[in-house]
């Protein structure tokens, strides 16, 4: 994340972690380098395209509110 986030052409890319890990710190860490989400393996497909629809409404507001 670190990398991609210092990376002009990436920074605005949202990241995804799909992770088998439940751990709190771990999804509290992700956050604060700038995910786009956490998502805790394994999940139902529904499941994942709810998360990936939430994201992307999220991503287009952001964008609307910073003019992108």
């Amino acid at each position: 994340m670190k990398i991609i986030k210092a990376d002009e052409s990436l920074e605005n890319i949202p990241v995804v972690v799909l992770t088998m890990s439940s751990e709190e710190a771990n999804a509290i860490e992700s956050f604060k380098l700038g995910v786009a989400g956490y998502i805790i393996k394994p999940l139902e497909y529904k499941k994942l395209v709810d998360a990936i629809g939430r994201i992307a409404f999220n991503q287009a507001l952001s964008e609307l509110r910073d003019g992108s």
